[in-house]
């Protein structure tokens, strides 16, 4: 959570779900869910979260995404 809030993103809720992969799904308080996969590096997929955030997303467009899955290693997908 300390690393969503150096990037200026606040989670509300969490929610874990199993079937198929161990996925965690953090729903921000204004913009996407953002979506990990448990069986990975969290910490490797905040990287790729934040290095994405850098060059691919700017703030305004943030808040009108409806998802960000972070699932694949150095890989990201959202809408």
């Amino acid at each position: 959570n300390t690393k969503l809030r150096d990037i200026n993103i606040i989670a509300g809720t969490y929610e874990f779900t199993s079937s198929g992969l161990p996925v965690l799904n953090v729903y921000t308080k204004k913009g996407p869910v953002l979506i990990f996969d448990l069986n990975s590096s969290i910490e490797a997929q905040l990287q790729t979260l934040i290095k994405t955030l850098e060059t691919r997303i700017d703030q305004s467009e943030l808040a009108k995404l409806k998802y960000i899955d972070l699932q694949i290693p150095n890989r990201v997908y959202y809408k």
